[in-house]
């Protein structure tokens, strides 16, 4: 029996859609039977109030929330479409009734399998400056480096003002690879993580040429693929 999958979404709507594309077009093309897919689409700006205001139990039994009904749908196992909320994934976790695939565990399993020893974190500031990605990352050895404190509030005003809003410019973008490309010249990383969803719609692996990208979302995605296809 096909495995259904439930995604926690709107956190943004376009990384929702990515998601949802993504999986149906493989299944579609590789003539696999199509997965039930349960989208539960909440209010991004609910969910970032409980971060800003430091507010993780709140933000826990939010996502906990979402989750329950999620599993009331019958699914056998759930995704959050978003970096942000895995700040407090093994509380989460430890209170879902589904089991979840982490963005981060994924990601932290291909720089290993890449042999990558210093990337450098993206996203909004909350991950940025977060212990979550450095926590896992330093369970295999890896260094996270961190951008400057000033090019952390350069990354979270564009990420959460343009690419939270649907809006990528080409500014931007290459605003985003002039500093990337600085934090190569300074720190020594040798790649970068897209530690926000919506950065895959504005940076790609091709864009560098002496850093490896890990695109979360699509990691998260191919891992989702291969749980979905297993029976």
């Amino acid at each position: 029996m096909t495995k259904q999958l439930g995604i926690v979404g709107g956190i943004g709507p376009e990384t929702t859609i990515l998601y949802y594309r993504y999986i149906s077009d493989f299944f579609r093309s590789s003539g696999h039977k199509q997965p039930n897919i349960f989208i539960n689409s909440i209010d991004a700006s609910e969910m970032l109030s409980y971060v800003e205001s430091g507010d993780l139990e709140g933000l826990c039994k939010l996502m906990v929330h979402q989750l329950e009904r999620l599993s009331r749908s019958g699914v056998d196992f759930a995704i959050m479409a978003s970096n942000t909320p895995h700040i407090v994934f093994d509380e989460v976790q430890a209170s879902s009734p589904i089991p979840l695939i982490s963005i981060v565990s994924v990601t932290v399993e291909r720089a290993s399998q890449l042999g990558l020893r210093k990337p450098c974190i993206l996203g909004t500031k909350s991950t940025m400056v977060g212990d979550f990605y450095p926590y896992e990352f330093s369970k295999k050895g890896i260094e996270i480096a961190l951008p400057p404190s000033n090019k952390v509030e350069l990354f979270h005003d564009r990420y959460m003002n343009e690419l939270m809003c649907g809006v990528y410019k080409e500014t931007t973008k290459r605003e985003f690879m002039d500093e990337i490309n600085a934090i190569k010249d300074n720190f020594n990383i040798d790649s970068i993580i897209l530690g926000g969803t919506e950065l895959s719609f504005l940076l790609k692996d091709e864009d560098f040429d002496e850093i490896t990208v890990l695109d979360s979302t699509y990691i998260h995605l191919n891992e989702i693929v291969e749980v979905l296809k297993s029976e």
